[in-house]
């Protein structure tokens, strides 16, 4: 039996929200670039890692996590599969307590052969959107990055 007198609490307009509306284009943006990197057998995660690692050399977990603006545990689990097929080695760091990711040949070799489906999909975005545009919105979107990651004051 339902008490007419509860009430449902008033909810405020979500439609403006920064989280859900930056979220949905991340989303938005990465099934576009899935569509093109399919055939790679990579995912968009997995080949934004290997890129970075290919770009910085080794990296110990936290810089890794700190560059992609990951949790350590959801890196962990993309970098699995990417050690399965030997494209990254994670062996001990300099530290015991840290471990280093390292790009295999194998990996650079994967790399190097889905960067023409990367450049596909990010040149079909940028025809859609516009190059002009996106240097604007990469501006504002690393500024919302730098402020997000700031400590919140509640």
């Amino acid at each position: 039996m339902t008490s007419p007198d509860l009430k449902k609490p008033k909810l405020p307009d979500t439609k403006s929200c920064v989280c859900l509306t930056v979220r949905k284009a991340a989303r938005a943006v990465t099934q576009h670039y899935c569509v093109f990197m399919t055939q790679t057998g990579l995912k968009e995660s997995q080949f934004s890692i290997l890129a970075v690692l290919a770009q910085t050399g080794p990296l110990i977990m936290g810089a890794l996590a700190e560059i992609l603006v990951m949790d350590r545990t959801t890196l962990t689990r993309t970098l699995r599969p990417l050690k399965n097929h030997k494209l990254v080695d994670i062996v001990p760091g300099k530290d015991s307590r840290t471990r280093e990711i390292h790009i295999t040949k194998t990996g650079q070799t994967k790399l190097n052969n889905a960067l023409p489906h990367w450049h596909a999909a990010q040149q079909s975005l940028l025809d859609q959107y516009g190059d002009q545009e996106w240097q604007s919105l990469k501006a504002q979107i690393d500024q919302l990055t730098t402020t997000s990651r700031s400590k919140p004051s509640p």
